[in-house]
């Protein structure tokens, strides 16, 4: 490389020189472009957080329960929770998280990772609304237990709940949405118009169908009781159009129920909370949630789409081989059941098509 003397001109560096130095200026140059562009991108993905932060304390609030068994897309949905929220200041995401902590993601990392800043505000992903409780997956009972406890431990006093599975896609203004229809169905529901207790549900849809169409033109999924293998769980089964109105349905799914947060509180207070695996977990919670008195209905749109992680499908509580769950009798009369018992060796359903109301 050719001396560069203080006085002396750049053209007196000859043409090696000339041109070294602008390299250094272009390389210079493409880094500050580079950076940037970083910078750009990743605010641009908080912008939605920033149009609607337009919170009044007069807009009801909505609680997140997030139960985390070793998903490393959790951080992800408690993102896209915020971003995708008409009014993401009414939102907070408690996260009971379940991992071994030598290989598993912890989500508040990555949730981090994903907005410029570390505290609450518009600008950088409203971090003080997400609260996160943290335990070994060795010791997990399941999704119930998560439930109660997370409700226990943060003594929230949002007037909605919204139990949620993490790694599940969910739509634009989804809070907007699920308030109209819970209103909705208040107005149609048969209990007490003083105080309506009313579950909205819905199995998530095929994200290959679902990612592009719109949440106001897809029909909705509907939850009904199949065996399969001797197993009892939830399946999903597709309207043949939108309806109008929510769907009355027979069960809900611990991966997506919207209800007020004193029904969820009336039923964990009023029943005994078991370890179960996932299939399991939403027969136990709709039977709780009969018990204290609630009406199911399927939401009309496609709201949800995507699958659990293979991790919280399989997993599968320290002595569930031994222990067999029990529906409640009301509940097991009510799907019309000839069995009470939900485990993995015995239990009846009606069959599936008796369970499948298209409107």
């Amino acid at each position: 490389m050719p001396e560069f003397k203080p006085g002396e001109s750049l053209l007196g560096m000859g043409l090696h020189g000339r041109c070294y130095m602008c390299a250094l200026v272009a390389l210079a140059l493409l880094g500050a472009m580079a950076w940037s562009h970083h910078n750009r991108r990743k605010q641009a993905r908080v912008r939605a957080l920033q149009i609607n932060a337009n919170y009044t304390a007069s807009r009801p609030r909505i609680l997140v329960l997030l139960h985390s068994y070793r998903d490393k897309r959790t951080g992800q949905t408690i993102f896209n929770l915020f971003e995708r929220a008409t009014c993401p200041l009414r939102v907070t995401v408690a996260v009971w998280q379940e991992n071994n902590h030598r290989k598993d993601v912890d989500c508040w990392s990555c949730y981090e990772s994903l907005i410029p800043g570390h505290r609450a505000s518009p600008r950088n992903g409203f971090a003080d609304l997400v609260r996160v409780v943290n335990r070994r997956s060795s010791t997990s009972l399941g999704r119930l237990h998560a439930i109660r406890e997370s409700m226990r431990l943060m003594d929230m006093d949002e007037s909605f709940t919204l139990i949620f599975q993490p790694g599940i896609e969910i739509a634009h203004n989804w809070d907007t949405v699920l308030l109209n229809f819970m209103g909705d169905a208040e107005r149609t529901s048969s209990c007490d118009a003083t105080a309506p207790r009313v579950v909205l549900t819905q199995l998530p849809g095929d994200a290959r169908e679902n990612q592009c169409r719109s949440v106001v033109d897809a029909p909705g999924t509907f939850p009904i009781l199949q065996k399969k293998y001797r197993i009892v769980s939830l399946c999903p089964r597709p309207f043949r159009y939108r309806p109008r109105h929510p769907v009355p349905c027979l069960a809900v799914t611990s991966m997506m129920c919207f209800m007020r947060t004193d029904v969820l509180r009336r039923a964990l207070d009023a029943s005994v909370v078991q370890a179960a695996p996932l299939y399991a977990a939403d027969l136990l919670l709709s039977s709780m949630l009969y018990d204290a008195g609630a009406s199911f209905y399927a939401v009309p749109c496609q709201m949800t789409w995507g699958a659990p992680s293979k991790r919280v499908s399989n997993y599968r509580p320290p002595g569930w081989g031994s222990t067999i769950p029990v529906v409640s009798p009301s509940y097991s009369r009510f799907c019309g059941a000839t069995a009470t018992e939900v485990s993995e060796r015995a239990s009846t359903v009606p069959d599936a098509e008796s369970n499948v109301y298209f409107p």
